[in-house]
């Protein structure tokens, strides 16, 4: 409308406004330019302000125990999401198919970076036998939700290895 630069974080309160303060009852009869101060957003949760990883305690990549440290990790960090977004299992599963995807296409790109520099330089990635090994189908590199990928898995870790009941 003509002078009104109110903004909107929901459709909700735009049509509220337009109703009480405009006198409008159909959105469609608003001007076109009006809309573009309706920002719809989902409803605002903790979920987007956690940006706190405290509780995923660093590790060491020598250490004996690191497919333990990295699902432990996992392991955290998937509790943790749940709760503070209020995810279903469903929803949680999805992203931890999602994550591990992702991950694995950044890897597959990563391999192929080294192995060009490493040729480049006249060595061959075979030459690291633990960098092959880190990239290999099923490293904890490449499933870090390995173990704990479905909310079963999730459930059986939490009661056994943390000594969590967590109730779905």
């Amino acid at each position: 409308m003509d002078g009104c630069s109110r903004e909107f974080s929901t459709m909700k309160s735009y049509d509220n406004h337009i109703s009480k303060i405009h006198f409008m009852r159909n959105r469609n009869t608003v001007p076109q330019n009006f809309l573009s101060n309706v920002h719809e957003v989902d409803e605002i949760n903790d979920c987007e302000n956690s940006e706190d990883s405290g509780d995923l305690e660093e590790f060491n990549v020598h250490s004996a125990n690191l497919q333990e440290d990295l699902l432990k990790a996992a392991a955290k960090w998937i509790l943790k999401v749940k709760e503070t977004c209020k995810l279903t299992e469903t929803a949680m599963e999805e992203i931890v198919q999602g994550v591990t995807d992702f991950q694995n296409l950044l890897l597959t790109k990563l391999y192929e970076v080294l192995k060009s520099s490493l040729s480049g330089n006249n060595l061959s990635i075979n030459d690291f036998p633990q960098l092959v090994e880190a990239f290999q189908p099923g490293s904890p590199f490449t499933r870090p939700f390995q173990g704990v990928e479905t909310s079963y898995q999730q459930q059986k870790y939490y009661k056994e290895q943390l000594g969590l009941v967590v109730s779905n």
